[in-house]
């Protein structure tokens, strides 16, 4: 995968990819270690940026994985759930 590359734009790249699509990677199991992995390479990179952005995004990730939702997301998913529960109601 990208984690391969060492240049600190293709990984910051790498990682913005993987944030922006979370929803879709998180239901898919098997590609869970290879996201993490691509965030861990962050962590350990040699530009503060690319560090500072790992942790956010890696912290976002393990989020989206415990509870299946990315937390930007969680008002959004709320808004939807009453909207739901007052079409049933009604």
């Amino acid at each position: 995968m990208l984690v391969k590359h060492y240049h600190f734009s293709v990984l910051m790249a790498a990682m913005d990819t993987v944030s922006r699509y979370q929803t879709l990677l998180l239901p898919l199991k098997e590609t869970h270690y290879s996201c993490l992995s691509i965030f861990m390479e962050g962590l350990n990179g040699s530009k503060q940026r690319v560090r500072e952005k790992a942790v956010t995004l890696l912290s976002r990730y393990v989020a989206g994985l415990k509870e299946n939702v990315v937390p930007f997301q969680q008002g959004i998913l709320e808004a939807v759930q009453v909207a739901a529960a007052r079409r049933r109601e009604a």
